[in-house]
C-alpha cells in the first residue's frame, strides 16, 4: 500500500487530488489534511474503499497540531511516499 498525505483536502483541488490518487490504484491510500473536519469528512465520503484512507484535522499554521495530527496517522508505520502541500 502506497500512502499519501495531502494538505488542503477538504475543497477544491485538495478534493480532487485525493479523489485522483485514490481513483488510481486500489493500492493506493490517502492522508486528508485540512482545518474543516466536516469538510474533511466529506472529502473521505467520496473516495472509493472509504476505509483505507483517513481524515485528520489539523492546521499547518499550528505545529502542534500537525505533530498530533501526525502522530494520529502513524506514519512510520505507513509507506509515505508523496506529500502533497496544497493548503493556503
Amino acid at each position: 500500500m502506497q500512502t499519501f498525505l495531502i494538505s488542503g483536502a477538504g475543497s477544491g483541488i485538495g478534493r480532487a487530488i485525493c479523489l485522483a490518487i485514490a481513483n488510481a490504484s486500489k493500492e493506493n491510500s490517502v492522508v486528508l489534511l485540512g482545518r474543516r473536519k466536516q469538510a474533511l469528512e466529506e472529502s473521505l465520503a467520496l473516495l472509493p474503499n472509504s476505509s483505507q484512507h483517513l481524515a485528520l484535522q489539523a492546521d499547518l499554521r499550528d505545529p502542534a497540531s500537525l505533530r498530533a495530527a501526525f502522530r494520529e496517522a502513524n506514519l512510520a508505520k505507513r509507506n509515505l511516499v508523496g506529500v502533497i502541500a496544497n493548503a493556503g
